[in-house]
Order: C-alpha cells, then structure tokens, then sequence
C-alpha cells in the first residue's frame, strides 16, 4: 500500500496533471509493472477526491480499476480527456447516490 501511495503522490507532483485516458489505457496495458502501478495508484488517490458517489460496502480497489478500464474500453473517443475527468466519470456511471 504504502508503494502504491508514493506513486501517485509522485503522480499528482508535477506531470500528473497532464495525464490523459490515453495514458491510463497505456499504463494498465502496459507489460512493465511500474507503469501498471501508475494505473492502480493514480485511479486509487484520484478516486479519494471524487464527492458524490456512492459505492456499495466491499467495494475493492481491483474493482474501481476494473471499472476504469472498462469505462476507457466502452468509451474510446474520450480517451484524450484528462485522466481525472474520466476516472470521476466511471466512478459516478457506476456508483450513483440516487
């Protein structure tokens, strides 16, 4: 846990801001293990600011990863938007509060 927090914080320093679903896509298709790090702890330290969804109790982070791919998978001409809006996006399609 602590590794995949010092990730996104060194993701959220700097170039993060610039990430796209592009790179999302990338990095969980990616062979390298580092860059499929970047992807599970990007999305898990981005889904902590997300106001306004409301997931079931047992939730796992492998299944708020799933559902990120997912979402990049069924919708690919948004991928060049910013990874934030996109991961905000699939979490709030999956977990409505109404």
């Amino acid at each position: 846990m602590l590794k995949k927090t010092i990730i996104a914080l060194a993701m959220f320093s700097g170039c993060a801001s610039a990430a796209t679903g592009n790179d999302l896509y990338k990095w969980h298709n990616s062979n390298q293990y580092s860059e499929q790090g970047y992807y599970s702890g990007y999305i898990s330290a981005s889904v902590q600011w997300i106001d306004g969804i409301c997931p079931a109790a047992g939730v796992t982070e492998q299944q708020v990863w799933d559902i990120v791919y997912n979402w990049l998978v069924k919708y690919p001409q948004s991928r060049h938007l910013d990874s934030k809006v996109i991961i905000e996006m699939a979490m709030r399609e999956a977990f409505p509060c109404s």
